[in-house]
């Protein structure tokens, strides 16, 4: 198996499921914040999942940026990203 070969299955194996495993850790970081501040009463629970999200989207922002640096498929430009966080978060 050459490095080409282990490259191609890097990215068709591993990088989607530890994409899905980031996703899946900040969101059960996110439940277990929002369980200790709504007993706390303290938040909104619309404001803490906004701010989750929020948070999760910049963690992953530059996962993109940097992954994409060596395929193929154009990277993803910070007006595109910019754009899509609008259209979702309005």
């Amino acid at each position: 198996m050459g490095a080409e070969e282990r490259g191609r299955m890097m990215y068709k194996e591993v990088l989607p499921f530890a994409g899905m495993m980031m996703i899946e850790v900040i969101l059960v970081g996110g439940n277990t914040l929002y369980k200790s501040a709504s007993v706390q009463g303290i938040i909104n629970s619309y404001v803490f999942t906004f701010y989750v999200f929020l948070i999760g989207f910049i963690f992953l922002l530059p996962c993109i940026f940097i992954l994409h640096r060596r395929t193929r498929v154009p990277p993803i430009k910070f007006s595109i990203a910019g754009k899509i966080f609008i259209r979702v978060f309005s």
